[in-house]
């Protein structure tokens, strides 16, 4: 079993401690009012526990992007390994072009939707290789997040990205899993 397949367990670890440490010292964030890349605005005296701790996990998660690629028989998986990691590089962008910067928004929306389009062949890989347990969970959590995005009157944007990052990190366990399982 390769050491770089809990390093997507790893990676949603550092984010979350990353978010609550950049929370506990930004006492004026409130969750039901801003959104989450707040934490890293431009001029926030304390925006680098925010956007250096992206990058780590950003990092992080690029090196797991690799492992994805063998997660199936089939080249499906390869793509959504490619796919991730442009995610990854995304996640870093947050951080470079942090909330106040114009392209900001754009790569924070393209990281959520590249990491939901990374599932969605992920659940493919899997059915086509007959694994039809793993594709439905993969389907499902894709579904959640795009549907519940979509559906879902979210009374901000924290809410939303942090309802993502529970899906993404549920689906980085359930990955982590099948590894361990199949050994991998």
């Amino acid at each position: 079993m390769k050491v770089t397949y809990f390093i997507g367990p790893l990676a949603l670890v550092s984010a979350w401690i990353t978010i609550i440490c950049a929370i506990v010292a930004n006492p004026w964030f409130n969750l039901y009012e801003n959104a989450l890349s707040d934490l890293g605005a431009v001029n926030l005296e304390k925006n680098y526990i925010f956007n250096y701790g992206l990058i780590v996990v950003g990092i992080l998660f690029g090196i797991y992007s690799s492992g994805l690629e063998k997660i199936t028989k089939n080249r499906i998986s390869a793509i959504a390994s490619g796919i991730s990691l442009i995610a990854a590089a995304h996640l870093i962008m947050i951080a470079i072009f942090p909330s106040g910067t114009a392209p900001h928004r754009f790569v924070s929306l393209e990281f959520f939707l590249l990491v939901a389009i990374t599932i969605f062949f992920i659940a493919v890989a899997f059915y086509v290789d007959g694994e039809k347990v793993y594709g439905s969970l993969s389907l499902a959590i894709f579904l959640a997040g795009i549907l519940g995005s979509a559906l879902i009157e979210w009374p901000s944007t924290a809410l939303l990205e942090v309802y993502n990052i529970i899906l993404i990190t549920l689906w980085a366990i359930m990955i982590t899993y099948y590894f361990i399982e199949k050994r991998i």
